[in-house]
């Protein structure tokens, strides 16, 4: 009895979520602030029966938003009902002897690390910035600046997806495989991916090196020295304008040498005002970008140490102006949080 009552609850409350979605239309954004959409209502459902009672019972299009940090209006469809998953955050599993969490994909990269870094443990591929949600991660199947390891469908062991039907799908390299490679990068054309089990690895110090090179020298120069180097973890490359002729090959090698950088993790949320102007300057003028190289000639002498989750936890607050924007559209309300 006490079962049946639980789900009539959570049908009547699905339920009221969806009766005034003919009336109340709302206009959201994303990060650019340039492609407002309105659309029928926004939901943030909390578990993934939630979502699937929600798309169950809709009776028009559904899209899906997470950390909105899309560039092109992806997240929205006029008169559609937006998923807004920021609430689909919870822990599921955490094994850390194992090397495994189990999370619902409206989670952050950050929340993530927060919780894993205490065990020592880190995301084991994962864009730059840890702001992105992880459901948007595995939905444009993202790579980042991890040596080896590719794009992130391969540190993902299975997933739960509520489908069009309302049905939920288990998916992994072994079961359901058409749904497995079809929804990782998928851009939620088959459904909301709601939980996933994610391999974790070690976090372990780095060292940063680097190497300015002319651009024609780059390619043996990685394929050389970086792509076989067991102990590189991280690898970027800066080419200078105008003439992009010159490159900067960055890496970041696993070592045993004492920290420089004592903080584990990058300080959330927090806009310097000092990148702020380098930015500004950088981009004003090709003076700026001279400039640029004089700076980082400066800079990337130094080769610090720091934990690899300290190095994978860069904030978008640190950007400009996407951080002005960000404030301007919460001000307003435009950006549904």
């Amino acid at each position: 009895m006490l079962i049946y009552d639980k789900k009539i609850h959570l049908l009547s409350y699905c339920l009221c979520l969806l009766l005034p979605l003919k009336t109340q239309a709302v206009v959201v954004n994303d990060v650019t602030g340039m492609t407002p959409v309105q659309v029928a209502a926004i939901v943030q459902p909390e578990s993934t029966q939630q979502v699937a009672e929600l798309v169950k019972n809709a009776t028009g299009p559904i899209s899906i938003a997470g950390g909105k940090y899309s560039m092109g209006g992806q997240t929205a469809i006029t008169g559609a009902i937006q998923i807004d998953t920021q609430k689909l955050n919870h822990v599921i599993d955490f094994n850390p002897e194992q090397k495994r969490l189990t999370i619902e994909t409206g989670a952050s990269w950050r929340q993530v690390q927060e919780l894993i870094d205490p065990y020592n443990l880190s995301v084991k591929i994962m864009q730059s910035y840890a702001n992105f949600s992880i459901g948007g991660s595995m939905s444009v199947n993202v790579h980042g600046r991890y040596i080896g390891e590719r794009p992130i469908i391969l540190s993902v062991e299975q997933f739960k997806i509520v489908l069009a039907n309302g049905s939920v799908v288990i998916a992994s390299p072994e079961e359901n495989q058409d749904i497995f490679y079809g929804a990782i990068g998928g851009y939620g054309g088959l459904g909301v991916i709601t939980e996933v089990t994610l391999q974790l690895t070690d976090n372990v110090k780095v060292k940063r090196i680097n190497e300015v090179m002319p651009m024609t020298k780059y390619h043996s120069y990685f394929t050389q020295h970086i792509r076989p180097d067991k102990t590189a973890i991280f690898h970027n490359a800066i080419i200078y304008p105008p003439d992009f002729k010159k490159v900067r090959a960055v890496t970041f090698k696993q070592t045993q040498e004492p920290l420089t950088i004592l903080d584990r993790l990058r300080p959330n949320d927090k806009s310097s005002n000092n990148q702020q102007v380098k930015l500004k300057i950088v981009s004003s003028s090709t003076l700026g970008k001279e400039l640029r190289k004089v700076h980082d000639d400066g800079d990337y002498i130094k080769q610090p140490v720091m934990w690899r989750n300290y190095e994978a936890s860069y904030d978008v607050a640190s950007l400009q102006p996407i951080a002005e924007k960000i404030k301007v559209m919460r001000y307003k309300n435009i950006l549904y949080r």
